[in-house]
């Protein structure tokens, strides 16, 4: 009933229009109705030669019911379909505001087909809540309530009869449905989850398939999850149709009750004859009322667990009032924007929200051209999962304004947490991470993501032109701004080289792309950007030996009055830094300068040689 309730909730602005167009609907099938009812009059009253005056009114009335079933239809359906779409794109926007601070801290546990199958299928799951589940059984009771008066002055027994048969086509027939179909749904969306992710995988890890030769394995595993959907459907789809031949049973014998106790009625001389085949006619055609409800109740099941699974993933709203605004016009506001900081209990886990003012990212990057922001680590902690080791422990260390860091280490010592922790993806359990004295978690995503200019080991390239992947980092850039951050990362010349210049598109992640040339490209949105502080994770990956020493060479001098904390294998570079910290573990085992580090003959030694 909550998640229920919540849907509702999103309707509340359009409720007036949502109940008109209901209101249309029920009128379409009226005007049916009457037409079948007008045509059976006029017809049977044809049939006694009268004079063709006396036959106006009907044909006038067959013309009206005919043209207005057309037009009324028209309007039902233009207007529920413009509220349900208006409505999933507030549910859209909502749904992208709750989860977007959420990853990847939040979202580890949902697995790439789970999410493309919540974010775009269940959403498009819930157009049938609003179009099927809502207006139809509100139609029906209209059709029911007119037509059973309708009939109450001509056959008052018929009128009984399709009040009886009304209950059993559209209460007891779609009881009966939901009974046998309870659990498919829940069963069909985990089937239509796992299918997605099989699919998520054949594709992004086709290259691995082809090499291990497993691609016959993968394709059986996703004929095997498409046979058990196609099974599934098939049940359903077994279920509406027995439903529905049982409503067009139970229509033909109104039809037929219909007439049978209108005969007597006519015989007694009660009812005029002409009216015989108008009560059966319009007994049938008031079903057509009943035919979508065992099909509601079905999308009201779905519809529930796409929209549970939904709520679960973006956390409980605020307020009802969160979700009925989102999507919609902006409400004016005095003093500055504000923006949402998404922080994470460590005991509970539990997402909460603070609102914070949100400076321009010009004027940040003004405040801080000058003079970088002093980043320290006091006594940080910090684990993946409650479960899981501890990927750092006990960490302490302050980079100065202006300060150059470098952290080195194995694989899998936490100097890439490290990252993580700083754009805030991930959570701190405990200790102090201050940024200018202010600790990280006050400060909201996106202030502290312009301070940062990050290149991680592996970037990703995405499947657009050259421009637009550079332009990620900074879109009101000009062109001149665009083509210096390129000369700078030595991209320039190779991409003035190709036919179409920067408009060339790079493919999916960048395949079209040697790793050196992804990695310059990584580099033009670092220098493009221009952020105080600099995060580099292996600047030389994917470049020769002598093109990454001078992409490192000209990087170094142009981030001089920058902060910079680097992560790296190649440790013969390392002389101009003010620190070097050495981790394993997640701890720091040593630290000092290229030096003396060596001089110790630790770990740094071992990993210099």
């Amino acid at each position: 009933m909550k998640t229920f309730s919540r849907l509702l909730s999103l309707m509340r602005p359009y409720w007036p229009v949502m109940a008109g167009a209901a209101f249309c609907g029920a009128l379409t099938i009226a005007s049916n109705v009457s037409l079948l009812g007008a045509s059976a009059v006029l017809i049977s009253s044809a049939a006694l030669a009268p004079p063709v005056l006396q036959l106006y009114t009907l044909i006038v009335g067959v013309r009206f019911f005919g043209i207005s079933r057309a037009f009324w239809r028209y309007v039902e359906r233009y207007v529920t379909h413009d509220v349900t779409f208006r409505i999933l794109k507030k549910l859209r926007v909502w749904f992208y505001r709750k989860i977007e601070p959420l990853a990847p801290a939040n979202l580890q546990s949902y697995s790439s087909g789970r999410l493309f199958k919540q974010i775009v299928g269940d959403i498009e799951n819930l157009q049938f809540f609003y179009l099927r589940v809502l207006v139809a059984p509100f139609i029906a009771l209209v059709v029911l309530i007119g037509c059973v008066v309708f009939m109450l002055f001509f056959c008052p027994a018929a009128a009984g009869l399709l009040a009886a048969l009304f209950f059993l086509s559209g209460v007891a027939v779609p009881l009966w449905v939901r009974r046998m179909t309870r659990g498919m749904a829940a069963r069909q969306a985990d089937r239509w989850e796992r299918f997605h992710t099989q699919v998520v995988d054949l594709v992004l890890g086709l290259g691995e398939l082809q090499v291990y030769d497993a691609m016959p394995q993968k394709r059986e595993e996703i004929r095997a999850g498409l046979r058990a959907i196609t099974g599934g459907q098939k049940k359903l789809f077994a279920l509406d149709n027995l439903s529905a031949c049982l409503i067009q049973y139970f229509s033909h014998i109104a039809m037929l009750g219909g007439v049978f106790f209108s005969v007597p009625l006519v015989a007694e001389g009660r009812l005029e004859g002409v009216f015989l085949t108008m009560c059966g006619l319009i007994m049938w055609a008031a079903f057509e009322a009943v035919t979508p409800l065992p099909l509601a109740l079905t999308k009201l099941d779905e519809g529930l667990i796409a929209a549970g699974r939904l709520f679960a993933l973006a956390g409980e709203p605020q307020a009802d009032a969160e979700l009925e605004t989102a999507g919609g016009e902006p409400a004016a506001e005095d003093g500055p924007p504000q923006t949402a900081a998404h922080t994470v209990e460590p005991s509970t886990g539990v997402t909460q929200a603070a609102v914070e003012p949100a400076e321009p990212s010009a004027a940040l990057r003004t405040l801080y051209a000058a003079a970088p922001p002093e980043l320290v680590f006091e006594g940080v902690n910090f684990r993946y999962g409650p479960e899981e080791q501890f990927a750092l422990q006990d960490l302490s260390f302050r980079l100065a304004p202006g300060g150059k860091i470098a952290l080195a280490g194995p694989n899998g010592s936490g100097k890439s947490t490290i990252i993580n922790l700083l754009l805030k993806f991930w959570p701190y359990a405990a200790g102090s991470l201050r940024v200018d004295g202010r600790e990280l978690r006050d400060w909201p995503e996106d202030q502290v993501r312009d301070l940062l200019g990050v290149l991680n080991q592996d970037p990703y390239i995405f499947h657009t032109s050259i421009r637009e992947n550079i332009l990620l980092a900074r879109p009101e850039a000009g062109v001149e701004e665009m083509e210096e951050a390129s000369r700078r990362a030595r991209l320039h010349d190779f991409v003035r080289s190709l036919p179409e210049g920067y408009e060339t598109i790079t493919g999916e992640n960048g395949f079209k792309l040697s790793g050196g040339q992804r990695q310059r490209l990584a580099l033009a949105r670092i220098y493009l950007k221009n952020s105080p502080v600099l995060v580099l994770d292996e600047v030389e990956q994917g470049l020769d030996t002598l093109t990454g020493q001078e992409v490192w060479r000209n990087l170094r001098q142009w981030a001089r009055n920058k902060s910079v904390i680097t992560i790296t294998h190649h440790l013969r570079d390392l002389s101009e830094m003010d620190e070097i910290l050495v981790m394993l573990d997640g701890r720091i085992v040593e630290r000092g300068n290229h030096a003396s580090l060596l001089a110790q003959g630790g770990l740094y030694t071992r990993l210099a040689g």
